[in-house]
Parts: C-alpha cells; structure tokens; sequence
C-alpha cells in the first residue's frame, strides 16, 4: 500500500526521482518527460485556480485518452479539487443529468461538443465554467490551450487521504445511474493493489484504448502506471499506430479486442507483453484467440463502480473466465437469501471491503448501497468451483423464471453460439400472464448463412433441457449496445414485449 497521500504527491515523487523519463506519449510524436509534465500540470493548475476552481469544487472532465485529460487530473488533484470524469458519447440530456446531479462548477470539453455542452448547461446556474480543449467560436467560453501561458502555480498544498479525488458514474446497472465518490486514499491504495497482481514496473508502457472516463482506465491506466513509474502511451484505437509506440501492455475494451481480431491482417506489437480488459463479458473464444493468433494473455479485472472501483483480476490462463482472486482488502462471498451458498451452486457475488463507498445522488451523499450483514451484493449472479475461482454467469435481472425454474441466458446464448451460422446470440426473458416467462433469442447470423428456428431448436433439443429452448428466435443484423459495447438487454427486453403483445392483439383479432 503507498504511504503518499495524494495522486499529485505520487506523480511529484515520481518527477524528483527520474525527471527526465518518459511520462505521457501520445502517439503522434510528442512525448512528454515527467519534469515536462510538472511545468504543464502545475500552469493548468494556475489556470484553474484563476477561474476559481478550490478546494472541494468539483470539474467535469469530457475529453477523449489524451495529454490534456491527464494534465487536467492532475492539476486538480494540486488544488484538492475533485475530477468528474464524463464519456464523450454523453449528449445533451444525459449530460444535463451528470453537471446537475454532480454539483459541478463547469465543464472541461472538446471544442466539436460545444453545442450539446452549452444545451446542457444553460439551465444550471452553479455550472458556469465552459473550457473548451481547443479554440471554439462559441461565447462564454474558455480555451484550455490559454493554459500554457499561465505562470506555475504555487499555492499551498497539504493532502489528506481522506481528501475526496474523484466522483465516478455509474451506468444505471443496479441502480439509476448515480455517482461514488472515493478518496485519494481509497484509489490510491486499490490501484497499487491492482499494479501489484500485474507485476508492472518502471519498464512498463501501457497504452490506454479505454477511455479514461471510466474508472477501471482511470484507476489502471492512469493512476497504476503512475505509481509504478511508468509510462502511459494515451490512444483511441487499436491500429497499426501501435506499433511504433512499443507498449508492453495494452488496456482495451473487449469490442475493441474483438474488432482487432475481425482483422485478418491485422498484427499486434510484437512488445506487448499482455492484454487487460474489462466492463463487459468476453466473448467465449477471444482469450483463446489471442493466445492463437497472437500469443497475448488477456486479463480480466472485475470492477464495480460502488465497490472497489477495481475487485479482482484474473491472471490465471488456464481459467480466463474466471473473475481472479480478489485484490488486497477484499473479500468474495456468494449468498442467496442472505446466507452462503455451498460452492457449485449459484449466488449473488458480494464484496466486502473499506472502500465499498456511500452513493453521492441528488445533491447529498447518501448511503444507498446494498447491503447484507455487512455485504455489499453487486446484482451479479456467479457460483464458485473447487479450487476457489468465482464465476460470473449473469446479472440477477437478467434471470429468467420458466414455472418456478430459474434460466440464466448465459447457458442458452453458450449453446446458441456453437451452432452453425450464428455470429452471436443473446437471450431475454419477458413475463407472461400465467406467471411465468417467455424466453426470446435474438439471433446475429453469419454473412450468407442460413438459419431458421428449426435448425436452432434442433442443436439445443441435445443440449439443454426442454423448458430452457427458446420458445421464439429472432434474426437480426445487429444487437444493440451501450456506450462500454455491452449488449443493451433491456432493449432487446422491451422490443420484445412490444412484439408480443402485438402478437397478442392479433391472435384475439382472429
């Protein structure tokens, strides 16, 4: 665990020690030493505190993997003041919501978001600092390039652990999605856990493809490197531009690790060492793939936003879809009904830990969490095997009930997916009247492939018991998905619902 108490007391040891190391590489040729860094972090900190940002204040943050991103978190860590990191796909309501709810005092954006920043601003009176990243014709707002010509900041300085450093959001999987506040201390201390379990050290280049806005980029790609002294190589995409960056580890989304494996020529940096990914479920075959095709292990870190942020990461390459042993402080248990399940069997994942945080929503903080003796359950549905491993099977909203039998659409979309001429599947369950659910595939087929309900339900006669076959198929081109590539279940939900009803409505028609 690190003794310092601030992610700038870190970054400013770090400076002292090797000024002249890389720090930040872009990816378009500008590298940034660590000493470089200081002088850049410390003008936008006199430029935020110009424009009034204190102690406290809270800054939301709305840029892509960039220099700037991290210059900016880093000053505000200078100034006690706390980040809000934002996703660029937020647009003007969604936006209107974070700004509002967070209680921030104004935005930092890219100039080509000025129209949905300035839309969702305009009603709220306490968020009135627009920054723009580059030149921006609009009114009323600041260019955070003015920075630069700001003398250092100097001010006082006197980190606690308990300061707060960041306020993450949610996306609305347990609850409407809300925001955690955590201290320094508290990701400080969970990311050197997690640069522990990866071994990373001086040596390490991480290139980010995650966006930084979330907080497994955040904590892994930003504040683990740092405190491991490394190098952080900021990009938007896995591409031939990699290549060149040498990085020895690679920190992507899953979507992104599958469109690199949709390309037949593509090749990865032969510096890669390996790959950690996260935030949604890995299709079955991709680490398998990986270790195939480009003889890369991919990692992956089981991260909950209210609870960690980071829980677990799984090294082991002989289990990839196993959630990993958890980190340091951490403790797994899987309940049903508020008591233990034996291993095999399956319940909610719950985690035990100090940094399990109050739910900061509505203007006040406010102890929404939840909990069981202690227990904060995730929602998440898993079952242990004997040799101690957690496995994920499904969210517990996603379980469907067929006359008292509970379905979990992992097990069917599994089977689905190995039979030929299907390129993905997913499974959702909608209720019907007698108290009971109908359980629906859609259905992604393969160029030129035909399918039909028939040849389905003939693969999964063998496999599956009869009340877990789909009652309905449905062939689609794509599946819908949220901003992190998860499939948009209450979507596919909802479509579904509607289909059925008007089903119904034509059935008593007839």
């Amino acid at each position: 665990m690190t003794s310092s108490k601030s992610l700038y007391s870190i970054f400013f040891q770090s400076v002292k020690k090797q000024p002249e190391k890389a720090f930040v590489d872009d990816g378009s040729g500008s590298c940034y030493t660590y000493e470089n860094a200081l002088d850049l972090i410390l003008r936008y900190a006199a430029f935020f505190n110009h424009h009034g940002i204190r102690p406290g204040d809270r800054l939301a943050v709305m840029l892509p993997n960039s220099p700037k991103f991290i210059w900016t978190s880093l000053a505000l860590a200078r100034l006690k003041a706390v980040i809000v990191p934002v996703h660029l796909q937020y647009k003007s309501l969604a936006l209107r919501h974070i700004l509002s709810d967070s209680g921030v005092k104004g935005i930092v954006f890219p100039s080509e978001m000025a129209p949905h920043v300035k839309q969702a601003a305009s009603i709220l009176k306490k968020c009135e600092l627009l920054i723009a990243d580059a030149n921006c014709n609009e009114n009323g707002i600041l260019k955070l390039d003015d920075a630069e010509s700001f003398s250092r900041y100097g001010g006082p300085f006197d980190p606690k652990g308990d300061d707060p450093l960041a306020l993450f959001y949610s996306q609305g999987t347990v609850h409407h999605t809300h925001g955690v506040i955590y201290s320094s201390q508290q990701l400080l201390s969970n990311s050197q856990a997690a640069a522990h379990v990866l071994s990373l050290k001086e040596s390490d280049r991480l290139a980010t493809i995650y966006p930084f806005s979330y907080p497994l980029a955040f904590s892994l790609g930003l504040i683990a490197v740092l405190l491991s002294r490394g190098t952080i190589i900021t990009a938007t995409e896995i591409d031939t531009s990699l290549n060149s960056l040498a990085p020895s580890a690679l920190l992507a989304l899953p979507l992104d690790l599958q469109k690199a494996l949709d390309k037949p020529e593509f090749a990865l940096p032969q510096s890669l060492h390996f790959i950690i990914t996260g935030g949604s479920r890995l299709p079955k075959t991709l680490p398998e793939q990986f270790l195939e095709r480009f003889q890369l292990s991919v990692f992956q870190v089981y991260t909950f936003v209210e609870a960690g942020p980071l829980i677990s990461i799984n090294i082991d390459e002989k289990n990839p879809f196993a959630l990993g042993m958890p980190l340091q402080d951490f403790t797994f248990s899987l309940r049903e009904g508020g008591k233990p399940v034996q291993t095999g069997q399956i319940g909610e994942i719950s985690v035990q830990a100090e940094t399990v945080n109050p739910v900061f929503i509505n203007g006040s903080d406010q102890a929404l969490l939840k909990y069981t003796d202690n227990w904060y359950l995730t929602g998440d549905l898993g079952y242990r095997d004997i040799e101690g491993y957690i496995h994920f099977v499904d969210r517990a909203d996603n379980r469907i009930n067929i006359n008292g039998f509970d379905v979990y659409p992992d097990f069917i979309e599994t089977e689905l997916n190995h039979c030929s001429g299907v390129q993905e599947a997913t499974v959702v369950g909608i209720p019907l009247n007698n108290y009971s659910d109908k359980i629906i595939a859609y259905i992604v087929a393969e160029a030129g492939a035909a399918i039909s309900a028939a040849t389905l339900t003939e693969h999964l006669r063998d496999k599956l018991p009869k009340y877990q076959i789909p009652q309905e198929f449905v062939v689609t081109d794509h599946l819908p998905r949220n901003i992190t590539g998860k499939i948009a279940r209450q979507t596919l939900r909802t479509m579904a619902l509607s289909r059925h009803m008007k089903m119904e409505e034509q059935n008593e028609r007839v």
